[in-house]
């Protein structure tokens, strides 16, 4: 199934809409209907009913991702997020390691203490934690 990120997008966030001053782009762009006046919105291609967000010359029209470029540019959003987590995670490691840097005795109770609760989780993905 082939997701389309341009409809995705805007029905998270709403359309982007835009009245150029030029007579022949304004055409191509807006429509009237037995409701109103709807305009095409830049990302999706799709008529939303209402008045533009925007209006004035088209070299000042918002510049808005679609395509590939908003798919990159989520994925590249889910990469930034994955790695904020392992940050986060590499910190707590480090914050571990310095406060039982001086107590092996208490780490190996912990480790003891923690190994027993994660071993079937471990058999269950066949990796064997007494030769490890």
């Amino acid at each position: 199934m082939k997701i389309d990120w341009d409809r995705r997008t805007c029905a998270r966030r709403g359309h982007v809409t835009y009245a150029p001053d030029e007579p022949r782009l304004r055409e191509r762009l807006h429509v009237e209907t037995a409701v109103g006046g709807a305009w095409r919105c830049l990302r999706c291609g799709d008529f939303a009913l209402g008045e533009p967000h925007g209006s004035g010359p088209a070299d000042h029209a918002p510049l808005v991702p679609r395509g590939k470029v908003l798919r990159d540019l989520l994925v590249l959003r889910f990469l930034a997020l994955e790695r904020a987590v392992r940050g986060v995670f590499i910190v707590l490691a480090a914050v571990a390691v310095w406060k039982f840097s001086n107590s092996q005795d208490a780490v190996r109770r912990l480790f003891d203490e923690y190994l027993d609760v994660f071993r079937p989780v471990f058999r269950h993905f066949h990796y064997d934690l007494d030769h490890s």
